[in-house]
């Protein structure tokens, strides 16, 4: 028998062993994928099964006679593409999907030459003839995936409804992957949730504008106040005023990162931080925020000897003050425009009034706390902590 006609033989034996199992294998297949792929893993397997199933069909039958997939077997490739659009995953995610079921049926074809003691050649025209197939079916896939979120684009509601579905989680999959290509990111893509904050209606749409000059391709629109939205990258080089991000992640992800951008975003304003924040550079003023109880405590140590004082505002922001400057005494005169001896009577003031000794660390960090806490309920002076 002619080699060809050997291994044209062998091939359909081959592949006649993929179709004997053929909704098992897809099972396993799609099962494991979703294990290995986050959001894949979202979807069931009612879901991902019949679509996938029908590749799986096409790709046996094109593999089995060593052809190229026929214009119908593209165009249902192309439905099962809209399928996975309307679905929302991303062209990316489904890529990958792909590379993976084409993995695990070389390591299946493998196992059945062997098993049926194969001729070697049958494994290579396999492999050649499947990952032909695949770039094929591949490009029509991207195509159709593609047109079919630009059509679903065409509708949508207006940008500032659908950043704020997005941040609060209320968009569905299919919406998060067209309003993503309206916004010219791939639905994959990993984005920071960023929110900042302007006193006024002008100056909001200001930071706006440099957030995105700053922060690369993304969406931001005012949302209850504050400019909120993604950003493709942290913004940097913007001083005046309080921006919280948070990230980065995929965007089905984008409403945990903007409730942290939030919480971020309050902190910051409290403590009368500017510029770009993040929950690391905050995170001690964000557990001074969440643990009032613990201020409460610390600040009724020294509440009745300091408000037995006529006027602690002084005494208070210069205490802050050397802490922030990291013990230096020149530098907290010069920033409070007095003298360093000044300082340092106002130091032995507050010890002695307070019983507190400022020269153990542990006690610092007890009286910022509880400084900052007295601020934070209402008292004077405004909280000064990482403002200098």
């Amino acid at each position: 028998m002619p080699a060809r006609q050997t291994v044209a033989t062998s091939m359909r034996l081959l592949v006649r062993n993929f179709e004997l199992d053929l909704d098992t294998i897809v099972t396993q297949d799609v099962e494991s994928i979703r294990e290995r792929v986050d959001l894949l893993g979202r979807l069931s397997l009612a879901d991902l099964v019949p679509g996938t199933r029908t590749l799986f069909e096409h790709a046996a039958a094109a593999v089995r006679e060593l052809r190229e997939p026929t214009g119908a077997e593209l165009r249902s490739a192309a439905a099962v593409a809209a399928l996975r659009a309307e679905q929302g995953i991303p062209s990316d995610t489904i890529l990958l999907g792909m590379q993976l079921h084409v993995s695990d049926a070389l390591v299946r074809a493998v196992r059945y030459c062997r098993a049926s003691d194969l001729p070697e050649g049958v494994l290579t025209a396999f492999t050649g003839a499947l990952h032909q197939w695949s770039a094929t079916v591949s490009t029509r896939f991207m195509s159709a995936h593609r047109a079919t979120l630009e059509r679903l684009a065409g509708p949508r509601r207006g940008q500032r409804d659908v950043v704020d579905q997005l941040l609060h989680g209320r968009l569905k999959l299919a919406e998060l992957s067209a309003a993503a290509l309206s916004w010219l990111l791939e639905p994959g893509s990993r984005v920071y949730a960023v929110r900042a904050h302007a006193p006024t209606q002008s100056g909001r749409r200001r930071l706006r504008d440099a957030l995105v000059r700053h922060g690369g391709p993304g969406v931001l629109e005012e949302i209850e106040g504050d400019v909120c939205g993604v950003l493709t990258r942290p913004p940097t080089g913007l001083a005046d005023h309080p921006i919280a991000v948070a990230g980065p992640a995929p965007l089905w992800d984008v409403p945990a990162c903007f409730g942290q951008a939030t919480e971020v975003l309050a902190a910051a304003r409290a403590f009368g931080r500017t510029g770009t924040v993040t929950r690391a550079d905050l995170a001690l003023e964000l557990a001074m925020l969440r643990c009032g109880d613990l201020g409460e405590a610390l600040a009724g140590r020294i509440d009745p000897f300091l408000d037995a004082l006529p006027n602690t505002e002084e005494l208070e922001s210069t205490v802050q003050r050397w802490l922030l400057s990291g013990l230096d005494v020149v530098a907290t005169a010069e920033s409070l425009h007095v003298h360093p001896n000044t300082v340092r009577y106002r130091l032995r003031r507050f010890a002695e009034v307070t019983g507190m000794a400022l020269d153990h660390p542990r006690t610092r960090t007890e009286v910022m706390w509880a400084l900052n806490h007295r601020n934070l309920r209402g008292r004077q002076p405004r909280p000064v902590m990482g403002a200098a």
